[in-house]
């Protein structure tokens, strides 16, 4: 949901004000909740990133989309399935039994 005051997408299960900036309710309630958290896209309304940087979250993706359904975090999933997969499934080096250089 956009604030027209602020162009701030909200991030997460809804947002609260905390010195002038929306923050994820979710992370007030229990600080670190998100730390395992990844910020798929970074929408191209002008107050996401200043959310993002505050949460310490890089986007995996900035793709300029501001539709408002989920769509840039609907793109990140293939990639970071591909991540998943690349450590968890793939063969090392010991396991294949080769000396890294």
């Amino acid at each position: 949901m956009a604030d027209n005051n602020r162009g701030v997408v909200y991030t997460g299960p809804g947002s609260v004000q905390v010195q002038d900036m929306d923050y994820p309710k979710l992370e007030l309630l229990r600080p670190g909740a998100l730390a395992h958290a990844v910020a798929a896209h970074r929408s191209a309304e002008p107050g996401h990133l200043a959310l993002l940087e505050r949460l310490g979250k890089p986007p995996v993706l900035d793709l300029g989309l501001r539709l408002g359904e989920g769509s840039g975090a609907l793109a990140a999933v293939p990639l970071l399935r591909l991540a998943a997969a690349v450590v968890t499934e793939v063969a090392t080096f010991a396991e294949w039994g080769l000396e890294p250089r």
